[in-house]
């Protein structure tokens, strides 16, 4: 029976995270033939996510949650990374946890997992800004000429799921998480896509922004210059 880790970082999300995590305690319980887990990491939230987080764990009998509590602020790629060498399993599924990924879409990234693929991405049908989805062109173009990824409508998922291995030995970078789906097709790994839903923030403060989209321009250069040089994973 495979193995499946759901990975959520989370940091001040005290509105979203009780309820995300009582609607994927109810998916995970109707889920056969996986044996699942979910590891929540507390990127050190000056709320009170963490301390919900707790008692949802302590009270829990269903599932197996268990939360990682950094001892400061190093960020989501950093907090994805340190659960990544903390967990063995074969499959780790990642999510967010403000509440926009849906849980019932788990079965539907199990299902493409029984099917034999490694890679499954979470790709949503929803209306981009123009710059945006000026900035997504370029970035699937320079994908396409420098790492032959074509074809791919969400090539930096944050709602996927991916065999352990192929994670396993990512030399993290600020802001790398993004990149992990890129790596593994580049390394040809067997993928597909699947339409997720998604869900309007109802509390908080999202963290994405312009500023974002366009620092991201740069670090796919600098993406582009280490698959190539054979320096994204250590040896």
């Amino acid at each position: 029976m495979k193995k499946i880790t759901v990975v959520i970082p989370f940091y001040n999300e005290e509105g979203n995270i009780l309820r995300l995590l009582k609607d994927l305690d109810n998916e995970l319980s109707e889920i056969n033939g996986f044996n699942c887990e979910v590891f929540l990491i507390d990127d050190c939230s000056t709320d009170n996510g963490k301390n919900l987080v707790k008692s949802f764990i302590k009270k829990n009998k269903r599932n197996k949650f268990q939360i990682i509590e950094n001892d400061h602020n190093i960020g989501k790629t950093f907090s994805i990374a340190k659960a990544i060498n903390q967990i063995d399993t074969d499959f780790l599924l990642f999510m967010d946890g403000d509440y926009q990924d849906d849980p019932k879409d788990i079965k539907k990234f199990l299902d493409k997992v029984s099917d034999g693929y490694d890679l499954v991405i979470g790709y949503q049908d929803k209306n981009y800004s123009l710059f945006v989805q000026f900035c997504g062109i370029i970035y699937k173009l320079l994908l396409s000429i420098f790492l032959n990824i074509k074809n791919v409508k969400n090539p930096s998922p944050q709602f996927m799921i991916i065999k352990q291995d192929y994670v396993r030995n990512i030399v993290f970078k600020e802001n790398y998480h993004r990149y992990m789906a890129i790596a593994a097709m580049y390394n040809k790994i067997k993928f597909c896509e699947i339409e997720v839903n998604f869900f309007k923030r109802e509390y908080g403060v999202s963290k994405f922004s312009r500023f974002k989209v366009f620092g991201a321009f740069f670090e796919v250069i600098g993406l582009i210059y280490r698959l190539k040089k054979d320096i994204f994973f250590s040896k």
